[in-house]
């Protein structure tokens, strides 16, 4: 009887590196699926903010949207921030910002401002907290999940539309709602030069990094890297260093808005004015102020 030949132990090693090598590529390949179906969820999420702001200018006579405001500033121009099912709301934290003066025209899904976040623990204590609050997420006692303050996408709101909210004094004092002679903001259509340039939506997180089960929580702002102030003042805001947006010393305290690149790129998806999604590199966005400003250069 003839011996079947054996493999020897170069063989047996050799295929073995070989298994090995087709099980790194094919991880490879499907978490370059995984992290591109996500982006692709993003871009879809600032496609639908965009168009949310530019139907709440056509409803409102072309009067920009505040991106964040006070109560009072929000009852004097009668901005009436509205949950998912119609009914006004009532936390004044929550109607602060941007998030829920968008829900009409989001048909009130929430989701939205924080489909980014991919984490099943995440994803529950989120769904835990729409079905115990008639609000959403942060409305209810004890509610740690907040995507009116800490969403995944935030709002370029130094520029469009205006804050009356976050900021150091001077971005305050010079926003379109304080009712000082200072305008940094455009408050109407008209003021934007090149929608297909101003950035309005972006991924963004807060400077301090704070993480919840493993995740950088966002912000409802996307700072610029710089304030340009009446008179030609210029405030830093944040710098670009290595592949990633640090903030400036100083410049973010008791704030945050700072990009955020997700799924292992050098470049985001912004959200134009126009509602189109374009990737820009975070060098760029970082020091080109015309993707920033409603004027489209840097006066």
């Amino acid at each position: 009887m003839r011996r079947r030949p054996a493999f020897s132990l170069l063989e047996l090693l050799v295929t073995l590196a070989i298994i090995a090598l087709l099980a790194s590529l094919i991880f490879v390949a499907l978490r370059g699926i995984r992290l591109a179906g996500t982006r692709t969820e993003t871009s879809v999420s600032l496609r639908a903010l965009a168009f949310a702001v530019t139907s709440y200018s056509t409803e409102h006579r072309q009067t920009l949207l505040p991106g964040s405001i006070t109560a009072p500033q929000a009852e004097r121009l009668r901005i009436v921030p509205r949950d998912p099912f119609g009914r006004t709301l009532q936390d004044s934290r929550d109607a602060e910002t941007w998030v829920w003066r968008l829900m009409p025209y989001l048909d009130g899904d929430s989701s939205v401002v924080f489909g980014d976040y991919r984490s099943k623990a995440f994803s529950a204590r989120i769904t835990t907290a729409l079905s115990s609050g008639i609000y959403g997420p942060g409305s209810g006692s004890g509610q740690e999940i907040q995507p009116s303050i800490m969403p995944a996408i935030g709002m370029n709101t130094t520029y469009v539309g205006g804050n009356d909210l976050h900021g150091p004094a001077a971005l305050r004092a010079a926003n379109p709602w304080s009712g000082t002679v200072a305008k940094i903001a455009a408050t109407r259509d008209s003021e934007i030069n090149k929608p297909s340039e101003l950035v309005v939506f972006a991924p963004s997180c807060r400077h301090d990094r704070f993480e919840l089960n493993g995740l950088v929580l966002g912000s409802p702002e996307i700072r610029p890297p710089r304030v340009i102030f009446a008179g030609g003042a210029v405030s830093g805001q944040w710098d670009v260093v290595g592949d990633a947006a640090e903030p400036v010393s100083g410049a973010f305290s008791g704030a945050d808005g700072v990009p955020f690149v997700r799924w292992g790129r050098v470049d985001l998806p912004t959200a134009r004015f126009d509602a189109s999604v374009i990737s820009v590199e975070l060098a760029r966005l970082g020091s080109d102020m015309r993707l920033w400003l409603p004027s489209g250069a840097a006066e």
